[in-house]
């Protein structure tokens, strides 16, 4: 067991009478049913709100289902999370599904997925939870330490990350069984690692169901690249560990291909399904004028957060010195929402902050780059670019799962000077730019649409 609280949730699902003796909110469940049981039932299981379509994950999970539900599928959804009214209504709006809450909704959702200020009895289990990791860190990392600083800044970041199963919560098991149909074909599709936990405490517990999880990311990879940086990960996974628990699946779905390659080398027994990010490709009209602009488009999350930094204080200032012709940086997404107000900006950069419609921020720009130094799996905001048409440099972390596309498609760079370098070189030259875009987006209706991304899939659910 991971740990005792995963331990007592899986004894109280196999008791089955949802009596855990544990103080779980009632106000964290939310049931979404859609469509009829026609026999085959897909039951999703997951803590990210897929039905605002505000980040890359958001978007991939929310094309899923509606392919799953578009096939003939009957999908219901079983989330982990506390519900808002505005959740309500927009689950309800997608595919015209029934959402149910098992208690009224007490809060009106933030704007852009930004999180409740937590209550005291939330802080005090969160530091005790804290507390907890630092010594498990401190015990499993002595003796892979470098030396006594390396130690401490590695503990430090484990300490700050959840296990598998840190998050088990009886509720949800129990929402998963009453979600579970028994019809003729059942799927349960978890969403990320974080919540595999749930397939070993119900797998013994639902015969006959098919258990598939969707990857999104290698997340023992990716800890490491957010360590290099000195950035906490949201996961904290061993190789050894990620391949134990995708091996209690049937079916792991990986979002490109070297991921694919890298679970089959760590041993994962499930099988692989390569399955890429969906995206309609809707190019963007041509811009008519005479600036020409650089985007930048991401989430709130540490590895947009670098890319940014560098973008506006090492690579735009050595294409604003050397540009012949107007130019301008535009800023977009929650990312840079706090940029708003920075003074140190210079005239050519626009900061458009959170945007509900990404086609605010495509309009304005004719080439998107992503500097990307930390991350994994496919880099969901570099797929959209090419789906909207636009020239996209980029860097080796940022073109992962697109390498077919290279060097034609996109461009990939390291250092910050080259960056800066092929953008002027797409600037000055419209031509250039023009087949640049036409290239990427040739290559993203081959690699991208969703009967393409879907069809590993589709061959295996039958």
């Amino acid at each position: 067991m991971a740990n005792n609280k995963f331990g007592e949730c899986q004894a109280a699902a196999i008791r089955g009478d949802g009596e855990t003796g544990l103080a779980v909110p009632t106000e964290r469940r939310l049931v979404a049913l859609a469509g009829t049981d026609s026999g085959r039932c897909v039951v999703v299981v997951t803590d990210n709100r897929f039905w605002r379509a505000q980040i890359g994950s958001q978007v991939r999970i929310k094309a899923l289902l509606e392919h799953l539900h578009t096939a003939g599928w009957a999908v219901r959804v079983a989330f982990q999370g506390r519900p808002y009214l505005d959740d309500a209504a927009k689950a309800a709006a997608m595919l015209g599904i029934d959402v149910r809450f098992l208690l009224p909704p007490k809060e009106v959702a933030p704007a852009h997925d930004a999180s409740t200020p937590p209550g005291w009895r939330t802080r005090v289990r969160a530091q005790a939870g804290r507390g907890l990791r630092w010594l498990r860190a401190l015990c499993t990392q002595y003796h892979r330490a470098r030396g006594a600083s390396s130690l401490w800044a590695e503990v430090g970041l484990r300490s700050r990350e959840q296990r598998v199963g840190d998050g088990a919560d009886p509720a949800l098991l129990e929402l998963v069984r009453r979600c579970a149909p028994g019809v003729a074909r059942t799927v349960v599709l978890v969403e990320y690692l974080r919540l595999a936990w749930v397939a070993t405490a119900l797998r013994p517990l639902l015969p006959g169901v098919t258990w598939v999880l969707d990857t999104h990311d290698v997340m023992h990879e990716r800890q490491a690249r957010f360590h290099a940086v000195d950035e906490a990960h949201e996961l904290d996974v061993s190789a050894a560990e990620e391949a134990r628990w995708l091996s209690g699946f049937d079916a792991v779905l990986a979002i490109q291909a070297r991921d694919a390659r890298t679970f089959a080398d760590i041993g994962v027994r499930a099988q692989v399904l390569t399955v890429p990010h969906p995206v309609r490709a809707q190019r963007m009209p041509s811009r008519d004028s005479s600036v020409v602009g650089v985007g930048f488009l991401g989430s709130d999350m540490a590895p947009n957060r670098i890319a940014l930094r560098e973008l506006v204080y090492e690579v735009w200032p050595l294409v604003q010195r050397q540009a012949r012709v107007p130019v301008r940086l535009v800023l977009a997404g929650a990312v840079c929402a706090a940029w708003r107000e920075r003074g140190d900006l210079p005239p050519s950069v626009q900061v458009l902050g959170f945007v509900d419609d990404t086609a605010e921020f495509y309009e304005q720009v004719d080439i998107v780059a992503s500097p990307m130094r930390v991350g994994g799996g496919l880099k969901i905001k570099n797929v959209e670019a090419l789906c909207r048409g636009k020239a996209l440099v980029t860097t080796a972390v940022g073109a992962e799962g697109m390498e077919p596309g290279l060097p034609h498609a996109l461009a990939v760079v390291q250092a910050s000077a080259e960056m800066a370098h092929l953008l002027l070189a797409w600037i000055h030259d419209p031509a250039l730019r023009a087949r640049r875009m036409d290239a990427g987006y040739r290559f993203a209706l081959e690699q991208f649409d969703p009967e393409t991304a879907f069809r590993a899939l589709d061959r295996f659910l039958g």
